[in-house]
């Protein structure tokens, strides 16, 4: 049963989903990631502590956003169970403090944050893409989006259609799977810096900790496009639409490969031992673990809300009719780049000879 939150007003902000508390609690959170990401390159330099060690700070954005999405529910009396399992992991047992952290907080944290970027994002990546191929200089950000959704040169992206609603039966392991796919490809540049880094073997639960965190914030990226494959967003005519989510999947899966060759390759040339590859493998099954978790917690408490108000601003945010309309009939949406007709042209008059 899936939980429903109370409606709040959507942002009139360009074309973004986000409420006014969604979008300060997003404000807020990128404020903390920017601090604390200054802070764990100064802290080093200054403390006496170790740049693994400061990297725990990256929690605190994960932390405060899980908070903010158990209030915004109204479970409260998570915050409470949470801060208290915190308290008492950092009394008896310090070292699985980040784990504990993940666990209480991050894994809400992970899907409030997934929540508000998707939303950002969404209408905005539809609307590139319905002018993608009709532009007759594409912009920077046109030749990214076609790269990532792999979207073919001759499609004719200005009809984009999607699904009215959820369909899905059980749990979406499916779902999750592509989810974990597209992660271990962000993975491997986790794992090209472990094997690349002489020290990495110095302080090993430190380092460990610092990677964990470093996937948690990989299951962001990858669960804020997750609305594409609910509701099976799809681009160009109905006959040879492309499924948005399955380009974005492919493009991911086939960067895999040489991406895992380098990994191997780095890791053969820098360790003999098997210690780092014994944190890959481990890295590799947390990140299954938190792509479920976060997938489920995103499913129960958001997924709803979310799909409903992209389907109620879908008219307003793309208002594209599918079939082309004539001069004269203003108040007709067509396709933009649609080739416009004289109305005289369609239809014969009594007064032609």
């Amino acid at each position: 049963m899936r939980h429903q939150t109370k409606e709040r007003p959507v942002r009139d902000r360009g074309m973004t989903l986000v409420d006014e508390s969604q979008h300060t609690a997003g404000v807020i959170a990128l404020g903390m990631f920017i601090v604390c990401l200054a802070f764990y390159v100064v802290l080093p330099m200054y403390a006496d502590l170790t740049g693994y060690e400061s990297f725990n700070l990256l929690l605190v954005p994960l932390m405060f956003l899980g908070v903010y999405g158990y209030l915004r529910g109204g479970r409260w009396y998570l915050v409470i169970v949470s801060v208290a399992a915190i308290a008492a992991v950092a009394y008896l047992f310090p070292d699985y403090m980040t784990e504990t952290v993940l666990l209480a907080m991050g894994i809400e944290g992970i899907a409030v944050g997934a929540d508000i970027i998707g939303r950002s994002v969404f209408y905005r990546v539809l609307r590139i893409i319905e002018y993608i191929n009709i532009r007759e200089k594409p912009r920077v950000k046109d030749r990214a989006v076609r790269f990532i959704f792999n979207i073919p040169r001759g499609l004719d992206t200005r009809y984009i259609s999607m699904d009215s609603g959820i369909s899905r039966k059980g749990i979406a392991w499916g779902e999750m799977l592509r989810r974990y796919l597209m992660a271990l490809f962000f993975s491997m540049f986790a794992w090209i810096f472990m094997m690349a880094n002489p020290d990495y073997d110095t302080f090993n639960h430190g380092s460990v900790d610092a990677i964990l965190i470093v996937m948690a914030y990989f299951v962001i990226v990858v669960q804020s496009v997750s609305a594409f494959e609910t509701l099976r967003v799809r681009a160009g005519p109905e006959n040879g639409a492309l499924m948005l989510y399955d380009g974005l999947v492919s493009t991911m899966v086939r960067m895999i490969l040489p991406m895992a060759v380098a990994t191997v390759l780095i890791a053969v040339i820098q360790w003999s031992g098997t210690y780092v590859l014994t944190n890959v493998a481990f890295t590799a099954i947390v990140l299954l673990a938190l792509t479920i978790l976060a997938s489920e917690a995103y499913y129960v408490s958001m997924e709803n809300p979310t799909v409903s108000e992209i389907l109620a601003k879908r008219r307003e945010f793309l208002t594209v009719d599918l079939s082309g309309g004539l001069d004269g009939e203003e108040k007709r949406k067509v396709p933009p780049g649609t080739p416009r007709r004289d109305f005289d042209s369609c239809f014969e008059r009594s007064d032609r000879r």
